[in-house]
């Protein structure tokens, strides 16, 4: 009874003094009352605000190893993890609804042997999601690259830029392939239909002798029946098939087209 009577009687007087106290003092009050309160819900709100962030750390990483494991593609789709050539990646943007990019990339570098598959674009390119989206999304499920075409055990690429025959080689071989050999009336038929263009094929002629870019002579031949006198092989694909070689100057800009093994 005692104590019930002391705990009652010392609040009536802090009631009695809070009511005395001046208006800013009783502000200043209230509010250090508040302020346990207040720092447990921001203890809460970091405390939370830290595991979402850890968790978004963690689908990151998780991800990024399954990136990392999804698209090297190694020799199958990337040639053996080399450097892609500047060229055919400008090529791919400009053939790709991201076309307001267009000529602003100056620089890639596609290596595909690290983790995540480092993409580089100077200066433009905002994100690794974009580059990946623009040059990656749903490679790792086919045979070949993206913008590249399969038959049989080869896969193939119809060029949109024009360069001499040397250049259009060294492209190809960048990317750890070659100018197309065609050796057979099958690849010869896929490449004239799915052409639309004129294109440099891997055929040069060396001493009066026309030998494929793999050092084996030519053995069947389409020549046009007034093909030229050129040193290197350009198809021409709007013709018929059987007869749509010409002999042309290796230093004609010429699109080209590009195979690799898979």
């Amino acid at each position: 009874m005692y104590l019930k009577f002391c705990r009652s009687y010392v609040g009536d007087k802090k009631d009695k003094l809070g009511e005395n106290l001046p208006p800013e003092l009783s502000v200043e009050l209230e509010k250090e009352k508040e302020l346990p309160g207040n720092a447990r819900l921001y203890r809460a709100v970091c405390a939370f605000l830290l595991v979402i962030c850890l968790i978004l750390l963690a689908v990151v990483v998780i991800l990024g190893m399954k990136l990392c494991i999804s698209f090297k593609f190694s020799v199958q789709v990337c040639s053996g993890g080399a450097v892609c050539n500047e060229g055919l990646c400008m090529e791919y943007i400009q053939n790709t609804r991201f076309q307001k990019y267009n000529g602003i990339c100056h620089s890639f570098k596609y290596d595909f042997t690290v983790l995540l598959c480092v993409f580089v674009c100077v200066k433009h390119f905002l994100s690794f999601t974009a580059l990946y989206l623009l040059l990656c999304a749903g490679a790792a499920c086919e045979k070949c690259p993206r913008g590249w075409i399969a038959y049989r055990n080869y896969c193939y690429f119809l060029s949109t830029l024009r360069l001499n025959w040397d250049n259009s080689q060294s492209n190809c071989t960048k990317v750890g392939g070659s100018l197309a050999v065609i050796e057979s009336q099958e690849v010869q038929n896929f490449l004239s239909k799915n052409g639309k263009l004129n294109y440099w094929i891997g055929l040069k002629q060396d001493q009066s002798e026309w030998k494929w870019n793999d050092n084996k002579m030519l053995e069947k031949s389409y020549w046009k029946s007034n093909p030229g006198n050129g040193d290197c092989a350009l198809l021409y694909s709007r013709d018929p098939a059987e007869k749509n070689w010409a002999k042309i100057s290796c230093q004609a800009a010429s699109y080209y087209i590009c195979q690799i093994e898979y």
